[in-house]
């Protein structure tokens, strides 16, 4: 997934905050140390106004749980920007969706060829891959029906140059394990969903 600019800087919100108001504060302090070491920023912000639908543009767990479905949506996403950039592009966006199959290594492993994704023993598959692409599928029953499996994928990207020189695989996992135990907590399912509070290290 390639991640835009914003098309117009109205959107965004004029007055920064710290990385634990992000997201719906679902950053814990592991996470929220991560965005400080790969942002090399200490202020950040979200769209303001309001999407096409009428609803906050910043995001809510409640609200990405009410529309969660089996295709990305505006409105199960959180997109962070740094107060200092003036790019447009985010820093961070970070977007979930119910599963139509069910997720498996294997097929990961094969597809990866030479990237080089590392890979975390977390929820049902977790890796983190080029280009800053960072993935977690956990499960879920409380998702399935209407064509979804008991699965949900929690996907974070990032422009290239958003990223500081020291960011590492372990930051982006970080952060997108707290976002998902958030989450996880917020449909019901955080019990079953097997992610820890504490990120382990990565599979062999």
């Amino acid at each position: 997934m390639t991640v835009s600019a914003c098309s117009s800087d109205s959107q965004k919100k004029g007055a920064g905050v710290s990385a634990g108001h992000l997201c719906d504060a679902s950053f814990d302090s592991h996470a929220t140390a991560a965005v400080k070491k790969i942002s090399g920023v200490t202020s950040f912000e979200e769209l303001a106004g309001k999407n096409k639908y009428g609803e906050p543009n910043r995001f809510s767990l409640t609200r990405a749980h009410k529309h969660l479905g089996t295709s990305l949506s505006p409105r199960t996403q959180c997109t962070v920007y740094k107060v200092s950039d003036e790019s447009g592009y985010p820093f961070l966006q970070i977007d979930f969706k119910k599963l139509t199959y069910t997720p498996k290594r294997e097929v990961q492993e094969k597809q990866s060829g030479l990237q080089k994704d590392v890979f975390y023993p977390i929820g049902t598959r977790a890796w983190t891959g080029k280009e800053y692409a960072t993935s977690l599928y956990f499960p879920c029953k409380a998702v399935e029906g209407k064509g979804a499996k008991p699965f949900v994928h929690v996907a974070m990207y990032s422009a290239t140059n958003q990223m500081t020189s020291t960011s590492t695989s372990k930051e982006r996992m970080t952060i997108l394990n707290s976002v998902s135990r958030e989450f996880a907590k917020e449909l019901g399912c955080l019990d079953e969903a097997r992610l820890p509070a504490r990120l382990p290290a990565p599979s062999k």
